[in-house]
């Protein structure tokens, strides 16, 4: 379940043992279906609906899901798969809501939106 996080290739670490597993179990044609059925039904929804739901909910590259996965393995082990790409997504939304809350977009200067609405003058700093 944790490696199924990883975009594109996660799902790919679950029904591929699972299917060598059963093929070398002498079940060929389970491990062959298990194999079709990751390949067609599971790659396809990983492939063509989370790059979807992650654009449009998370507003954040596949990539940066998976470097923040393995950045975060060796600082708190196996739990870093889920803490690393939470943490970084969370990184970047505390930027945009600083962005947005103090630096006015015309100028750059760090004057609080409040203050800009207000219409109230800005000390000169």
């Amino acid at each position: 379940m944790i490696f199924a996080i990883l975009p594109l290739v996660g799902s790919g670490l679950i029904w591929a043992p699972g299917a060598v597993y059963l093929a070398a179990q002498g079940r060929p044609l389970a491990g062959a279906l298990l194999a079709g059925g990751g390949v067609l039904v599971v790659g396809n929804i990983d492939t063509l609906v989370r790059p979807f739901v992650v654009r449009r909910y998370a507003k954040m590259h596949p990539f940066i899901t998976v470097i923040g996965a393995f950045a975060f393995v060796p600082l708190v082990g196996i739990l870093g798969l889920l803490v690393g790409p939470l943490a970084i997504s969370y990184f970047f939304e505390l930027v945009a809501m600083y962005k947005g809350e103090y630096l006015h977009e015309n100028d750059g200067s760090a004057v609080p939106a409040a203050v800009l609405e207000a219409g109230t003058p800005t000390p000169q700093v």
